[in-house]
């Protein structure tokens, strides 16, 4: 099957840039690599798409990071993930797309506000706080592709640092990921267009993650914490002006 090479060449570029970002920080895959590709092919269409390329990149991570993950709590975001995706395959079926992004766009920016003036999960009720993060980023992820907001406030509200939200981020995403492209390819979203698209990028996602990698050694952790609230705020801004104007 013949891709055009001008929409080939976006695709590899974009997912490029985002995986680098995403090693770094940790999310932000899909805020980037999504926000983009739009501009290039239908949202439905990328969502698809990265869902399928993302898991190589993220699968790595893991295997690079995986060590300082608390193992508990990642197996209750995963458990409360996977639950969420088919709900969200729903939702996207029947709830009107600019609503949705506008109240995700909301909560993000009060999820910010919350951050920035220091609060926090009170340690009772951590095993709470990560089921409903993970949940809610599991009906995002296949209802609008953006299921890290969510998970990133779970963990910056318990003080988790850079390593450890990066393992827990990544092993989460790449669990998640494969259900994910398991859901569409039943579905019937994941066609034979965007199984070749995906696999022409798919090598330079994980490019993106070995640059990545040697970028993060040098990212202390104080500028870590900017960039996510940075990110966070992108996200809702992304988010609310697609819902406004597109």
């Amino acid at each position: 099957m013949a891709i055009p090479p001008g929409r080939a060449a976006a695709v590899i570029g974009v997912v490029l840039v985002a995986s680098i970002l995403q090693r770094v920080s940790g999310f932000g895959f899909a805020l980037v690599a999504t926000s983009l590709l739009a501009l290039a092919m239908p949202v439905s269409d990328a969502v698809v798409i990265l869902s399928f390329v993302s898991i190589p990149s993220t699968t790595l991570t893991w295997r690079q990071l995986g060590d300082h993950a608390d193992s508990a709590q990642l197996r209750r975001l995963i458990a409360w993930t996977l639950p969420g995706l088919p709900l969200g395959l729903i939702v996207h079926a029947t709830v009107p797309d600019r609503p949705m992004r506008l109240i995700l766009a909301l909560v993000i920016l009060l999820a910010v506000a919350l951050l920035v003036t220091g609060w926090s999960v009170p340690v009772r009720h951590v095993a709470v706080a990560d089921a409903a993060a993970g949940f809610v980023a599991g009906v995002l992820n296949t209802s609008t592709g953006t299921n890290g907001p969510p998970l990133v406030f779970d963990l910056a509200s318990q003080g988790v640092g850079p390593d450890r939200m990066r393992a827990t981020l990544s092993g989460v995403f790449a669990f998640s990921g494969v259900a994910t492209v398991a859901l569409f390819a039943v579905e019937g979203s994941l066609d034979a267009k965007a199984l070749v698209i995906g696999a022409t990028a798919m090598p330079f996602a994980v490019v993106g993650q070995l640059i990545g990698t040697r970028v993060s050694a040098r990212v202390s952790e104080p500028m870590f914490r900017r960039m996510t609230f940075v990110l966070l705020v992108a996200t809702a801004t992304s988010t609310g002006v697609k819902a406004l104007f597109f």
